[in-house]
């Protein structure tokens, strides 16, 4: 969070660049002030979204899990909002039903999640609709070609299953997977993509979006996740050590009592044996 001084010095500066007594370098602090307070505001609204399924008494496993969960569906959120705007553009106004629908269902489920705190039925809410909305809305826009492989996007839903749910589980969305897939090859014949999407042109332009936006999320989450694990595995390795010390001392204190008694029980034998 931003200190008190800082918040001040800030608040003084507007003011003087509000009466115009400034220069250069000011204006640049000030732009700075106001980007350091933004990137502190969004780090603190991240980090509160990222905790509203967390319990008291919630491992470290789990609470990575939840931030997993809802990071991914912050980032899916803002591939939702993406294509919606792009449907929009090019008037599919239908279309862009499919990934607003996903960021309503989100907000939604997130909603639920932060009262009811069932971390179950949210997991399951997100996968199913990030695996199956993709596969929608490429439909809607005519299949694999016109609508630039738009089921990319549910592999992040396969990698974020792998990360959050148990093992069984992973296998079941890999397999919804396969038949949505499958179908998709089926339904190809039979699809028409909009008028306004049948240029060779914007094919390869939502090629080149899905591709790129699924490479970066899907390395955003890994990247998250290896981090998450390996400063949980430096905490971990710091307790444990932290442990084998007070065991040691304990171990050091333990010898020395012992020592001291031994010493005592000594000294007793010899004052009985004299007194004999």
């Amino acid at each position: 969070m931003v200190s008190v001084d800082t918040s001040c010095f800030l608040l003084c500066s507007a003011i003087t660049h509000l009466l115009g007594q400034k220069n250069d370098s000011q204006d640049v602090e000030i732009k700075l002030l106001f980007l350091g307070l933004a990137a502190s505001d969004m780090k603190t609204l991240l980090m509160r979204l990222g905790s509203i399924a967390d319990l008291p008494g919630d491992d470290e496993e789990t609470l990575l899990r939840h931030r997993i969960l809802i990071y991914a569906g912050i980032l899916m959120c803002a591939g939702g909002l993406l294509w919606g705007t792009i449907s929009l553009l090019f008037g599919l106004y239908w279309e862009s039903a499919v990934p607003f629908g996903y960021v309503v269902i989100t907000a939604v489920s997130f909603c639920f999640l932060n009262i009811f705190k069932n971390f179950g039925i949210a997991r399951t809410v997100q996968i199913s609709a990030s695996l199956l909305l993709p596969f929608v809305f490429q439909w809607v826009l005519g299949g694999f070609v016109s609508s630039g492989g738009m089921m990319l996007w549910s592999i992040a839903a396969l990698i974020g299953s792998l990360a959050i749910d148990d093992r069984r589980s992973v296998w079941i969305w890999l397999g919804l997977y396969v038949a949505l897939t499958i179908l998709s090859g089926f339904l190809e014949p039979y699809l028409i993509a909009p008028k306004p999407i049948q240029t060779e042109f914007l094919r390869t332009l939502f090629y080149v979006v899905n591709v790129v936006s699924v490479t970066s999320l899907v390395l955003l989450l890994t990247v998250y996740f290896t981090r998450a694990r390996e400063r949980a595995l430096r905490e971990r390795k710091r307790a444990e050590e932290e442990l084998a010390r007070h065991r040691e001392h304990l171990e050091e204190l333990v010898e020395e009592q012992t020592s001291k008694l031994r010493e005592g029980e000594e000294r007793f034998r010899d004052f009985a044996e004299s007194a004999s």
